[in-house]
């Protein structure tokens, strides 16, 4: 009995230790200022168990962003334009491979969340990833519990040639 106790125990700490180090660790949400002719779009990644461990690279007409990790979000700035946002996943794995066309109209603010849809079978989990645009009143609440992380670039040039 004390060695199923002991090994649970090692089990539990080693098991919380791998989901805790796959979240984002930086500072809660917060809007960024404004910028001239520049829109602010904040991309997002509640926490969800599932697929937890992937970090997908999300990328903006073509320029990487960021490693999106679990719990984690990222702003950068982008002129309104159609733009093409994607994400490519951890060894090239295609559950999370998702692509949209992004139409900024304005310099607002947008939010886009980084939606894990799970899938549980008799095998285990899987599951796979979809952008979703959301109106500020829906983002703020799920986005306020994130974690910033910097982006690589911060202002990305818009593209008009979308594949």
């Amino acid at each position: 009995m004390f060695i199923q106790k002991m090994f649970l125990t090692g089990y539990i700490l080693i098991t919380a230790t791998i989901l805790v180090s796959c979240s984002a660790t930086g500072p809660l949400f917060k809007e960024s200022s404004k910028v001239d002719d520049w829109a602010t779009v904040y991309i997002y990644r509640p926490r969800v168990f599932c697929l937890s461990a992937r970090k997908p690279d999300i990328y903006i007409n073509g320029v990487k962003i960021i490693e999106l990790q679990n719990n984690g979000y990222t702003s950068f700035r982008l002129k309104p334009n159609t733009n093409l946002i994607e994400s490519k996943g951890l060894n090239d794995s295609p559950s999370m491979h998702t692509k949209i066309n992004f139409e900024l109209f304005d310099t607002n603010q947008y939010y886009i969340e980084y939606h894990i849809v799970c899938n549980w079978g008799i095998i285990g989990m899987n599951g796979y990833a979809i952008f979703k645009v959301k109106e500020k009143i829906v983002a703020l609440p799920e986005i306020s519990q994130t974690h910033y992380q910097a982006p690589l670039i911060e202002y990305v040039e818009s593209s008009t040639s979308q594949q």
